[in-house]
């Protein structure tokens, strides 16, 4: 066994004994009420009031002294020093902190702000929880710093998105609530200490696509550190309210002769209670053969080794979605029914979750993410022996799994379809018609730089090749423009 697979097994041993002790190693949510950037330029007001805080961060580094352990702590905005002592803590929680935590752990910590003998600024513990088990040790040159990950990545980066209002609208949104645009692995991102990334995708669709199906997507996706699907709900309803706004001139949009208010705050349903409602089925108290039944008599096509989950969810499509014309959020999706969603602390059958709705049609959903290794990797082998996949088939990137390994904060993340979006605002009933520049699959490509393509309604158009993006430059909000190699 090598050194690192040692470490790992030595952590996952730890992990175990925080769930033994009856807690959580990744939970839903932290109780962190000011950033470490914060707690130090508001340092003197609070020292001097003596007003506890909650602070958390990675334990960047970790000096046990016989009765006291100093940490010093990073959340992507600041760091901090921590005191972790008997005094404080009494002789179980020192000794409990001292035999499960490690450095590259994510701590929350609630004390008092002082000054140690070396005039430093300390917070002082009063309580700690773990936020994250970290199972491998950290790279020796972790880049903490948002713009040095930024740049690093930039260097190799190739892209090139067209940017409709609504884009510019969300990104605008987006860098005003503290949100730095990252062009890939925006997880690697958050695990680097990072507070807040988004990245906006584009995507080919298949062509075998009816009415309400999107020629193409372009998807928005945000990670927000120490935050959870709470948090993520009030900025989506935020940012979507802000943009009809602006957009248009007022919340409210016409649409086939109705008014849809985008006003803020919009209706919430639980997701059990909406299948209810318009099924009459109680997903608590039937199983999965009483849904496979339900979804026969009513001529529901069920994917072939679908879980329970799955099966409600083709008959809420069926029968739920469609009557959801206005802006609504469904709550706290089944237990199976989100890969990457943690589940709710209040009840493990149901998802930390919600999913927005408009026009009949998902255009959002936003979770509490999954950052225990163990967990997912649990969930991933059941989604592969349950559906009968091969077990090298959807192999999880290692890169990130071992990022994953090393310790990710407690995050919400949130996908938004924004093509989907920009049809819910101005009522356009076929997106085929109104998107511009659908991508179209290429046929060949010949010695004259000219590529034949097949699209809808024409058999054999020829369309001038895109010059490759190696030759355009990018340009930055600095002003500084980039070479892409």
């Amino acid at each position: 066994m090598g050194a690192i697979d040692n470490i790992r097994k030595i952590r996952i041993e730890k992990a175990l004994a925080v769930k033994k002790a009856g807690l959580n190693p990744f939970p839903e949510t932290t109780k962190r009420n000011c950033s470490l950037a914060e707690a130090n330029e508001q340092f003197e007001s609070l020292a001097a009031g003596e007003k506890e805080v909650v602070v958390a961060g990675r334990i960047k580094a970790l000096r046990p002294r016989g009765g006291l352990a100093v940490a010093d702590i990073n959340d992507g905005t600041g760091c901090l020093r921590a005191i972790f002592d008997k005094a404080g803590l009494g002789p179980k929680g020192f000794e409990f902190f001292i035999d499960n935590f490690d450095t590259g752990d994510i701590v929350e910590i609630r004390g008092v702000l002082l000054k140690d003998g070396q005039e430093k600024r300390t917070i002082r513990a009063a309580d700690f929880k773990m936020l994250a088990k970290s199972f491998r040790p950290l790279p020796e040159k972790c880049l903490a710093d948002a713009e040095a990950c930024y740049s690093k990545v930039n260097k190799d980066t190739k892209r090139e998105l067209e940017l409709s209002n609504v884009v510019g609208e969300i990104k605008n949104f987006l860098e005003k609530e503290g949100f730095l645009e990252a062009d890939l692995y925006s997880k690697r991102f958050l695990a680097g200490g990072s507070q807040k990334i988004f990245e906006i995708k584009k995507f080919p669709r298949d062509e075998r696509a009816d009415k309400k199906d999107d020629p193409e997507f372009t998807t928005l996706e945000f990670y927000w550190a120490y935050a959870d699907y709470r948090q993520a709900m009030k900025l989506a309803e935020k940012m979507i309210s802000s943009i009809a706004n602006k957009l248009f001139k007022g919340e409210k949009i016409i649409y086939q002769g109705k008014g849809i208010d985008f006003k803020t705050p919009w209706q919430r349903i639980e997701y059990a209670d909406l299948l209810e409602k318009y099924t009459g089925i109680k997903y608590e108290d039937i199983n999965e053969a009483g849904l496979a039944r339900k979804a026969k008599e009513a001529r529901i096509d069920i994917p072939k080794g679908a879980n329970k989950s799955e099966i409600a969810n083709e008959i809420y499509k069926k029968f739920c979605l469609p009557k959801l014309a206005y802006p609504t959020l469904v709550l706290h999706y089944p237990l199976g029914s989100q890969f990457l969603a943690k589940q709710l602390e209040s009840d493990s059958q149901k998802l930390a979750d919600f999913h927005f709705v408009a026009q009949g049609a998902e255009i959002a959903s936003a979770f509490s993410a999954l950052n225990d290794p163990i967990e997912r990797g649990a969930r991933l082998k059941e989604r592969r022996s349950f559906k009968g996949e091969p077990k090298n088939d959807r192999r999880p990137d290692k890169e990130f799994v071992e990022i994953l390994e090393q310790g990710m904060p407690p995050a919400a993340s949130l996908i938004l379809n924004i093509d989907k979006l920009a049809l819910s605002l101005p009522g356009l009933a076929s997106s085929r018609k109104e998107i511009l520049s659908p991508v179209v699959k290429p046929r060949e490509r010949g010695r004259s730089g000219l590529r034949r393509t097949k699209s809808a309604g024409r058999r054999n158009t020829t369309v001038k090749a895109k010059p490759s993006i190696s030759s355009k430059k990018l340009k930055r909000k600095t002003g500084k423009t980039i070479k892409v190699k």
